[in-house]
């Protein structure tokens, strides 16, 4: 079962993944007073389970709220890949400095959660796999004993060496993993992973696939 990207953000708010505070929305009007009550500028984003969102303009950045209620309008009721849009997240927007990849997959070959990283955040895995095989880096993680400190810190060495940013993507492992494990999920990812321009990593989006 696939989740909304909202459900999706909830559960990383559940289990400490920074996110930035969002509220689901059903008319342009419930857009314009989310966008009063966050911190500008926002994104508003289409919520249906398929990709694609941002090339089918069902994506867009709202500078004022009066935006954000004319930018909702154009979004809610387009079809995108066939399915009518007719809910919206509109998020407080992140100054993203660089994108990253980040996730983790039950391989079924395997029997064993993988943890995949990538540099090349904001694009396709599959496409990164196609064209820059070397931008992944991936190790699974034994069920039977779970995810240590040092196997989450790896990730971190993996895509920024030692330092600051390299912990935060530790403690945000430790934390996916577990909302992987609890809630029987087939997939979680963060793509694209962000850094601000302060150095601090968000989870611009948001997928999850529970194992129904």
């Amino acid at each position: 079962m696939k989740l909304q990207e909202y459900a999706s953000r909830k559960l990383f708010s559940k289990y400490g993944i920074p996110t930035k505070p969002f509220y689901v929305v059903k008319t342009a009007q419930e857009a314009k007073e989310a966008a009063e009550s966050l911190k500008l500028p926002v994104v508003i984003k289409a919520q249906v389970l398929v990709g694609g969102r941002g090339k089918a303009g069902g994506i867009k950045l709202a500078e004022t709220a009066q935006d954000a209620e004319v930018k909702a309008s154009q979004i809610l009721g387009m079809e995108i890949k066939g399915i009518q849009v007719k809910k919206l997240l509109v998020a407080e927007a992140v100054d993203i400095a660089e994108e990253y990849y980040l996730s983790i997959v039950l391989d079924r070959q395997e029997k064993k959660p993988l943890i995949i990283v990538s540099t090349r955040g904001g694009v396709n895995i599959e496409q990164i796999a196609q064209n820059t095989p070397e931008a992944i880096k991936k190790f699974y993680v034994e069920p039977l004993i779970g995810i240590k400190p040092y196997l989450a810190r790896r990730a971190g060495y993996l895509l920024f060496g030692k330092g600051e940013k390299a912990k935060q993507l530790g403690s945000m492992v430790l934390s996916l993993y577990r909302l992987f494990m609890e809630n029987r999920a087939r997939l979680v990812e963060i793509n694209p992973l962000s850094v601000d321009n302060e150095g601090k990593l968000w989870a611009v989006d948001a997928k999850i696939i529970l194992d129904d």
